[in-house]
């Protein structure tokens, strides 16, 4: 060691060299031959400052001041150095993570000067060493695939798997996209992939998805070359290759199930990267393994404490995509996510927000800190348009409302407008629709920037804005009328939630476009099969609504709901039958088996839903009397929470049917006899109609509408009449009840001139009910009965 200083620089490379080929290492003597060479640095020339730099990269070997001296004295040489020295200083600098930007631009320059002399493994090398070192240089880049495309297509030319690889992995890694390059290396890979490793395989896979290129053949043969290799896979190979064909989304089952089952078997191996990235990559591909997520949950939860903020949100969106509610994992998360919530980016807070919506998990620790640390970052411009909606939409799907929350998403929305994408927008409207929040000034904002996109807007986009403006109530005409020009255009992309949700909003708005009805209609029919019971009522319910009859449509929803009665709920049962009913819609075998699952589920029927199917067994004049029974049963059960509109349309149902079911009736007329100055003029009127149609004699309840209808007729002698107190139907209806239930009196003070309108005319019933009571009475020489004057 002593004499080292006596050795010719060149000695020096080589004996460094030896050693790095040997792989021996000795410290004391490595330290020495660095003192030697450090002082002689600059007498070494560039292929000797090449081979020690490359060798002491190979040793693991970092000493900065001479790796400093060597890079200085390699710029100044660079022009004796051939396409070996130049690859080889761009890895030893890239091994050792040494980036020395004066001397890559040294390297590059020397290294396009001599580009034809390159051989693959030395394009290879210097493509992976400036990926590896992040140095981007579009100039040497491009040479080099351009230099190995050419070796690639000459078929003399000897170009490995290896090094197709490597630069298929450098350009992704620096997101060079060159398509003839990439071509090329796909070609020449395809023609060896049988005998390359399984680290090769990956690499290239990994890089085409990286760089959104899918070539189809390469990816079949690499799935095929993967497949006989599967035992072979590192675990780091089976994540990478797993995320490559998810990221350009190509389902590959038989590759991906092998996959699954050697991740299985190795769980406890994998890395916490490596059990997000294969829990992301089949939620992405919405494949369900059970056995697999399982596992990923159980050894996740093992290692929650490794997971960095990236992989808490990655885990949590891919079991929430895959509908997984694995309970102990997400409370893993949660806490863990609540510990770090201050290094989670906007992006993982509103992807960890929207999986435990989408899964209903409400952790009212983890939302509270999610909103505290969303609302820091929106404060501090730190939000994208993405989580300023998906965090919207979370909390309101969680029916969470954090006010400074909601306005900071509000105030920031409406100053980046512009900047959303069709469904940012559509959660937006869907966000502030869902919790009845009536944010005008954002859904102004919204709908302006609806119309400018109109253009982009799916078909769930769509009638997600149309729902969201029903759902506020807010019709804003030229919105809607763009939005159903855009759905009749898009309708063959509407799914059954699309056009139902899109009906059910014209229903409310009451908003009937005929062009959009008629479109819904016949892609409703074409694909009635994938209706669930929800879609299949709230369709009917709409169309009947908006008085639409369309019976090729109504035909195909009887026809599709029978199969599927079984799993109606009390909603869909009760809307599908008032329906029909509305639009006088007769289908005995719907209406049966509606009747049985009405009577199966009498427990669960609401208020409403008892009244409305009380309705529609009237109008459809159908008497089922064990169906009857149950609702008058439920309605007594019940009759105490029934509101004045449903007691008034109960009455009138059995009133229809000419039902006189006594202990109905007497509840009824207790709880309107209490309630009677709450109601009003239908109210009063088809009570009084359904006592005396049922002669049904209930003296103190027919006082009070006596009462009420003079105070709604208002007929003292120095007032005039109301004309909005009582609708004509309803006149007639308390004045041939007083007649029926021979209150003449009563049916005298009613029928009055000037009694409708003040315009001294009676409407044109009462005066029919009054001719027929005078020439009824024409008979009687006893005068027994009070006349009416006409």
């Amino acid at each position: 060691m002593a004499r080292l200083g006596d050795f010719e620089t060149r000695h020096q490379a080589r004996m460094v060299w030896a050693y790095a080929r040997m792989v021996v290492r000795d410290g004391p003597l490595f330290q020495s031959i660095a003192a030697a060479s450090m002082a002689r640095c600059s007498e070494f020339n560039g292929p000797d400052l090449a081979i020690t730099s490359w060798a002491w990269a190979k040793l693991e070997f970092v000493d900065v001041p001479l790796r400093k001296a060597i890079a200085s004295e390699a710029m100044l040489r660079i022009s004796d150095c051939n396409s070996q020295n130049l690859a080889n200083l761009a890895w030893s600098c890239a091994i050792v993570r040494f980036r020395d930007p004066p001397l890559c631009d040294a390297i590059s320059s020397q290294a396009l000067n001599r580009m034809s002399d390159f051989i693959a493994q030395e394009l290879s090398s210097t493509a992976w060493s400036f990926a590896k070192l992040s140095y981007y240089d579009e100039p040497l880049l491009a040479a080099i695939s351009s230099a190995a495309s050419a070796i690639l297509t000459d078929p003399h030319a000897r170009f490995d798997t290896p090094a197709c690889s490597g630069i298929a992995w450098a350009f992704a890694t620096l997101s060079y996209r060159d398509l003839p390059g990439m071509s090329a290396i796909a070609a020449a890979s395809m023609r060896t992939l049988q005998h390359c490793r399984t680290q090769e395989l990956s690499n290239t896979v990994w890089a085409f998805a990286m760089l959104l290129l899918h070539d189809e053949p390469l990816f079949d043969a690499i799935s095929s070359a993967a497949l006989s290799k599967m035992s072979e896979f590192q675990l780091q190979h089976l994540t990478n290759t797993s995320w490559a064909f998810a990221r350009l989304q190509v389902v590959d089952s038989p590759l991906l199930d092998a996959i699954a089952a050697q991740a299985i078997n190795r769980i406890y191996d994998i890395d916490v990267q490596g059990l997000s990235n294969i829990a992301w990559s089949f939620a992405r591909l919405m494949l369900m393994d059970d056995t697999l997520m399982d596992a990923l949950a159980s050894a996740s939860i093992h290692k929650i404490h490794e997971f960095t903020s990236q992989e808490l949100g990655n885990t949590a969106w891919a079991f929430a995509r895959l509908s997984v509610c694995h309970l102990p994992l997400l409370d893993a998360i949660s806490e863990q996510a609540v510990r770090k919530i201050s290094e989670l980016n906007s992006q993982e807070l509103s992807n960890t927000a929207f999986a435990y919506a989408t899964l209903s998990v409400s952790n009212a620790p983890l939302m509270a800190a999610i909103a505290a640390e969303a609302l820091r970052k929106i404060h501090a411009g730190r939000a994208d348009n993405q989580a300023l909606s998906n965090t919207a939409w979370a909390f309101a799907k969680l029916d969470l409302v954090d006010q400074p929350l909601r306005e900071a998403i509000s105030a920031s929305a409406i100053s980046r407008i512009s900047e959303f994408v069709p469904q940012g927008l559509s959660n937006m409207a869907w966000s502030i629709a869902v919790v009845s929040l009536v944010d005008m000034p954002l859904f102004e904002a919204i709908s302006a920037e609806s119309r400018n996109k109109l253009t982009a807007l799916n078909a769930q986009d769509l009638a997600n804005t149309l729902w969201s403006m029903a759902k506020l109530e807010v019709l804003d005409e030229p919105l809607f009328e763009s939005l159903a020009s855009a759905s009749v255009s898009l309708i063959h992309d509407f799914n059954p939630q699309s056009i139902s949700n899109s009906a059910w909003a014209m229903a409310i708005l009451a908003v009937a476009d005929k062009p959009l009805m008629h479109a819904m209609s016949a892609a409703a029919v074409r694909t009635i099969s994938n209706f669930n019971v929800q879609a299949l009522s709230n369709l009917s319910w709409s169309f009947a609504r908006l008085d639409r009859l369309d019976d090729p449509l109504f035909a195909s929803i009887a026809a599709e709901a029978l199969p599927k009665m079984s799993s109606f709920d009390a909603q869909a049962v009760s809307n599908t039958l008032w329906s029909f009913a509305r639009l006088e819609l007769w289908n005995q075998p719907l209406s049966e088996a509606i009747s049985a699952k009405a009577i199966a589920m009498r427990y669960e029927l609401t208020t409403q839903e008892i009244s409305n199917l009380s309705w529609a067994l009237a109008k459809l004049s159908s008497l089922h009397a064990p169906l009857c029974d149950v609702l008058a049963a439920q309605a007594i059960h019940h009759i105490e929470v029934l509101n004045r509109q449903e007691l008034s349309v109960t009455a009138w149902a059995f009133a229809t049917l000419a039902l006189c079911h006594r202990p109905l009736l007497q509840a009824i007329a207790a709880q309107s006899l209490a309630r009677i100055d709450d109601f009003g003029a239908l109210e009063i009127s088809n009570p009084a109609w359904a006592f005396a149609k049922l002669a049904f004699c209930n003296e103190p309840l027919m006082t009070a509408i006596a009462a009420a209808a003079q105070a709604k007729f208002q007929l003292a002698e120095d007032k005039p009449a109301d004309p909005s107190g009582l609708v004509p139907n309803g006149v007639y209806s308390i004045v041939w009840s007083a007649w029926r239930t021979t209150k003449p009196a009563l049916a005298r003070s009613l029928a009055q001139p000037a009694a409708i309108g003040g315009t001294g005319s009676v409407e044109v019933l009462v005066h029919g009910l009054l001719v027929m009571d005078n020439e009824w009475g024409r008979g009687d020489p006893w005068g027994h009965q009070a006349r009416m004057p006409l």
